[in-house]
């Protein structure tokens, strides 16, 4: 019914929809406290006015540090499990809740500004370097995009990661009821608005960058990223390793213990777990500059 009276609305003002759903792919919505369930694994260490990347940090655990990327309209609390098990497997969790999500201010977060969080959070860690990020959904299009980047390149695991963020919106407009079509006025008047071309951020692009190590992880029930955006990614990674999990949809893969094997495998042949690290400042919140 929703789907219909929205088609109506875009038949009859279709200069109103484009403006509303290109500022709804650029507006998130905070509400992710409502799918998070326990105590946080994660203790605050820095409040977004303090880092560099202007997002609110969260961190506890020894060993290696793995930085955690949430998805659109999430939080870091989303990868609650992902992060226990890095935990249980010995490994230092530093997660951030990206521009204008969770706990970090804002309104609008485009694809570039995520990406560029995620950088500085790489180049300006605190404590130890981070060794390895993994990203889940949209959070995973803009952590490779900031790793292709990086002189020092690391670990990436992706998790249910959009390939082309054109085809993650239109999903989202298909899921309006909109045809195919009407794609293209959506992403020109995007563009209009944050001066970013859609088309442009796409794993053709970023992925050839990419020289380290990959883990592709992709649910076979996942309705918003296709098990083939997989696929399309390990055609343009240099060294990836694609896993297609049954059973699966696009929230739930967090959840699951076969990803959470997965990622302590994969992490374990590239970032070995050291149980005896010591923590470096984490209550000082002191940062690594770069090359340091």
């Amino acid at each position: 019914m929703l789907q219909l009276a929205f088609k109506s609305f875009d038949r009859a003002f279709p200069a109103v929809t484009e403006r509303f759903l290109a500022r709804a792919f650029s507006r998130p919505r905070h509400h992710s406290a409502k799918r998070s369930n326990g105590a946080d694994p994660l203790e605050a260490i820095v409040s977004a006015k303090r880092h560099p990347s202007g997002c609110a940090l969260f961190a506890a655990g020894n060993g290696p540090t793995i930085l955690l990327v949430h998805g659109w309209e999430s939080s870091h609390r989303d990868l609650d499990t992902v992060a226990r098990a890095l935990l249980d497997g010995g490994y230092r969790v530093v997660a951030l809740d990206l521009p204008a999500h969770g706990a970090t201010p804002g309104r609008t977060a485009t694809i570039p500004q995520l990406s560029e969080a995620i950088r500085r959070v790489v180049e300006y860690p605190i404590g130890f370097p981070v060794s390895a990020v993994v990203a889940h959904s949209l959070g995973g299009a803009a952590a490779l995009r900031a790793i292709a980047r990086l002189e020092r390149q690391i670990p990436l695991v992706l998790i249910a990661s959009p390939s082309r963020a054109r085809t993650y919106l239109q999903n989202m407009i298909e899921g309006f009821g909109l045809p195919p079509h009407r794609i293209g006025p959506i992403l020109t008047r995007y563009r209009d608005l944050h001066d970013v071309d859609l088309n442009f951020i796409d794993a053709a692009i970023d992925a050839p960058l990419v020289r380290a190590q990959a883990l592709l992880l992709y649910g076979m029930r996942d309705r918003l990223v296709p098990p083939s955006e997989g696929q399309r990614y390990e055609g343009f990674l240099a060294n990836a390793d694609l896993h297609h999990l049954s059973q699966l949809g696009h929230r739930g893969i967090l959840r699951a213990p076969q990803a959470q094997q997965a990622i302590l495998k994969f992490l374990g042949r590239h970032v070995p777990p050291a149980r005896n690290a010591l923590p470096m400042g984490i209550g000082s919140a002191e940062l690594v500059q770069p090359g340091e």
